[in-house]
């Protein structure tokens, strides 16, 4: 059965995350009602229309006037809590009057801003990771809310990289849905469901990522 507390999702990106994290929901008897913005057609468009999903575009003239719109149509469908996949800043009433969260691909502090997986690759760390952290006014300087990473080594490619963060971000979704149906600001009062935690180790198995260590239980 549906959930009855509806989600928004402000989206500009292909939305791979969000979709593989959509369907391990689905997998685990969840189906989640989701209020999806975007700016632009994009991936992430075209997964709410197949899904369903009630879906709106919003031009970005300027961060205020996009964030004032957003609010509005936010505040009229009930949604409080949204999660981004987005590129461009936001302002204004959303950030101070919604729960917004961001899931970035970095161990936050280190590497904010657009790139962030080829910037860590080329500083030569020795983890790939990524945080689900509150939204502020600063660009990804908002309250950590949770971080994943995994280890990996110097001949690490771009492309294994991103399919690592692909994993984090999907495992990061599941962790934020599952805190904003419980009602709760702490990751750690909202662990995942059995169902769901099967759900998403039956697609790291697929992606052939078993290897993968590091997310939190």
């Amino acid at each position: 059965m549906p959930l009855s507390r509806p989600l928004g999702i402000i989206g500009s990106s292909g939305g791979s995350a969000l979709a593989a994290a959509v369907d391990c929901l689905s997998n685990a008897g969840l189906e989640q009602p989701w209020y999806v913005v975007t700016d632009r057609d994009c991936g992430m468009a075209a997964w709410a229309e197949a899904k369903a999903a009630a879906v709106t575009r919003i031009d970005y003239p300027d961060s205020r006037m996009f964030s004032e719109a957003a609010f509005s149509f936010f505040q009229r469908k009930g949604v409080q809590e949204i999660l981004l996949f987005y590129t461009r800043r936001i302002d204004r009433p959303l950030i101070d009057r919604m729960k917004v969260y961001n899931i970035h691909p970095s161990l936050l502090p280190a590497f904010p801003g657009m790139g962030a997986v080829r910037k860590a690759l080329r500083a030569g760390v020795d983890r790939i990771g990524a945080t689900l952290h509150r939204v502020d006014a600063g660009l990804d300087t908002g309250d950590i809310v949770l971080q994943t990473a995994a280890t990996v080594g110097s001949d690490c490619s771009l492309e294994c990289a991103e399919r690592i963060s692909y994993v984090q971000k999907t495992w990061l979704t599941l962790r934020w849905h599952e805190m904003m149906t419980i009602g709760v600001d702490s990751p750690a009062l909202a662990p995942l469901s059995p169902a769901t935690y099967e759900a998403f180790s039956r697609f790291v198995e697929r992606l052939g990522c078993e290897a993968i260590s590091g997310l939190d239980g």
